[in-house]
This record gives structure tokens, C-alpha cells and sequence, in this order.
């Protein structure tokens, strides 16, 4: 039982590095200032002159530190080979939609793929893993991509 607490926490703090990154992101493409808490967070990468170099950096050390987050939280549970769980599952499709929204940000049907991510996370974190895994499935398909098998 404690794995999984373990694992529970590496998903959330993983969940809240992917928001702020997000948010990172949609401030750079629109040029807007940040809201207060990341422009706080961002204070000695906007006073060191660097800007948009040091930027960079922040965000590509984020995209570093989720990759290396999700592998160790992949990791912490014990499994016999060949055996795949529900959980393993969703977050192997979550890491998929992750890497194909970046490809497809402008697809048609990106939003609405966005919105049903949020959904499967909820459900995949919820207990309700098949129903995460079928919204992963329908949100990569959105995006044109093919949902990875197990």
C-alpha cells in the first residue's frame, strides 16, 4: 500500500510540474505577462538579463525534469514481466498524448482532445482507469495519432 502512496505523490507533483509548465508555455506564445504566481517563480530568470535564453532553459530543464518523473513513477511498482496494469497503462497513454499534443498542437481537433485528457486524468487517478484509458485512446485519435497496445 505504500508504493502506491508513493506512486499517488509522484503523480501529483507530476501533474502540478506539467501545469506550471503549461502555463509557462501559454505566456511565452502570447506575450502576455505571467499571472502572479509564475511571474514570482520566474523573478530571477526575468532580473538576470537573460531572458528569453534563460527561459528556455527553465523550460526545457522542466520538460528534463517530468520525463525523468514519470520514469521513476513508471518504476516504483513491482510487476511480474509481461503483466500490464490498468494503471501502467494510463500512464503510458498519458505520456503518448503528452508527446503527440506537442507534434499536433494546431490540429483540428486539439481543444477538444486537451479537454478529454483532463477528463481520462481524472478517471485514471479516480480508480477509473478503463474509462481513462478509452479517453486517452478517443483523445489521441483526435489528434491523428494511434494509442499505443500494451
Amino acid at each position: 500500500m505504500r508504493s502506491n502512496q508513493g506512486f499517488d505523490q509522484k503523480t501529483r507533483e507530476l501533474e502540478r510540474l506539467r501545469r506550471q509548465l503549461q502555463s509557462r508555455n501559454k505566456t511565452l506564445q502570447t506575450g502576455k505577462k505571467p499571472d502572479k504566481s509564475v511571474r514570482d517563480n520566474n523573478r530571477a530568470a526575468s532580473t538576470t538579463g537573460a531572458g528569453t535564453d534563460m527561459r528556455k532553459l527553465v523550460t526545457s530543464s522542466t520538460i528534463v525534469l517530468l520525463a525523468a518523473l514519470s520514469i521513476g513513477a513508471a518504476s516504483t511498482q513491482p510487476q511480474a514481466k509481461g503483466t500490464v496494469t490498468r494503471t501502467d497503462r494510463c500512464n503510458r497513454l498519458q505520456q503518448q498524448f503528452t508527446d503527440e499534443i506537442a507534434e499536433h498542437a494546431e490540429a483540428k481537433r486539439a481543444a477538444e482532445a486537451k479537454a478529454l485528457q483532463k477528463k481520462a486524468m481524472k478517471f485514471c487517478a479516480g480508480n477509473q482507469q478503463a474509462q481513462g484509458i478509452r479517453a486517452y485512446a478517443t483523445a489521441l485519435k483526435m489528434l491523428g495519432a494511434q494509442p499505443i497496445e500494451p
